[in-house]
Formats: structure tokens, sequence, C-alpha cells
């Protein structure tokens, strides 16, 4: 039988997180399910710990490393982060591997 804890994190309805990451949205209309993968890394990329360790406990460490993985874009910060939180090798994150090239102009 599962824990108390793990039934009650799963039952949750959405994640504790600040508004902190989601400054130029309606915070309160957000669909936690449908938009997954945007809100697992706006967090990684501006979130605070708190909001990361809230966000993993609530969709888990498998979706948040698939959505890191499979984002066209993020920041290098939340690359590392996602390395050391989710032990996802670098060369896993899709933007990472595809970034385009510097040419000086």
């Amino acid at each position: 039988m599962l824990p108390n804890k793990f039934l009650q994190l799963h039952k949750m309805e959405k994640p504790n997180l600040s508004r902190q990451a989601f400054w130029d949205v309606d915070f309160d209309s957000l669909d936690y399910q449908r938009e997954a993968d945007w809100i697992i890394g706006r967090v990684f990329e501006w979130g605070k710990l708190s909001d990361l360790r809230n966000l993993i406990r609530f969709y888990g460490n498998k979706k948040c490393a698939e959505a890191l993985k499979n984002a066209h874009f993020l920041r290098l910060n939340a690359i590392s982060l996602g390395h050391l939180l989710l032990d996802i090798p670098k060369d896993n994150f899709k933007c990472y591997t595809n970034r385009p090239s510097h040419i000086p102009f």
C-alpha cells in the first residue's frame, strides 16, 4: 500500500507555485494539465527553488525530464538545473544540441 503522503501529492489539483515565473500571463487561468510542458519549462527558467521542488512533486521526475528534454528553447540555467536535479545528460536536451552556432557579423 502506498503511504498517505504519496496519495496526497497526486490528488493535488495544481502545484503550489509562486507567481514569479508567470509575470506575463494570467496566473489564475493556467491549465496545469494541458500546459504542463510550458509550465515546467517556465518554472525551470524563472521559478524559485521552492517552485522547482513543488513542481517536481506534482508532475514527477519523469514528466519534468521529458518536458525539458523536448523543449524548443531553454536558457542555459534551466538546462543546468535539469541536468543537476533530474540527472539528464546535457546532450539529451534538444534545445542544447540544436543551438545555432554563433556567427559573427
